[in-house]
């Protein structure tokens, strides 16, 4: 992979992560639904609410850590290799997922060992 390739995922890995880190805050400051809860129907609903934040709080935690890795790959110049195989991932794999780990094979051979 060329250095101006390299440098171009690396700039949308990290705008990428800066957006994520802001959406984390914010869900994770969550919402002041106030002390005034007139009923136990709006209790479960503040609940609820607070419950899916969490949730995707974590799915972004997720993808932040998988956008951190990347980028230390980037730095240790290791990008762009299995992490199973270590042969390249292949110009088509990082471009639906930047952050993929695994080559094409090795993904398959992950899934069919996961329904087994």
């Amino acid at each position: 992979m060329n250095k101006e390739k390299l440098e171009a995922i690396k700039n949308e890995l990290e705008d990428e992560k800066a957006l994520l880190e802001v959406k984390i805050d914010t869900l994770e400051k969550g919402e002041d639904f106030g002390s005034d809860v007139d009923s136990l129907e709006e209790e479960t609903d503040e609940s609820e609410a607070w419950e899916n934040q969490s949730s995707a709080s974590q799915e972004l935690r997720q993808r932040l850590a998988d956008i951190d890795l990347a980028l230390g790959k980037i730095d240790k110049e290791t990008y762009g290799k299995c992490e199973e195989c270590g042969e390249d991932l292949g110009a088509e794999m990082i471009q639906i997922n930047s952050t993929s780990r695994l080559c094409r094979s090795c993904k398959r051979l992950a899934r069919e060992g996961e329904t087994i």
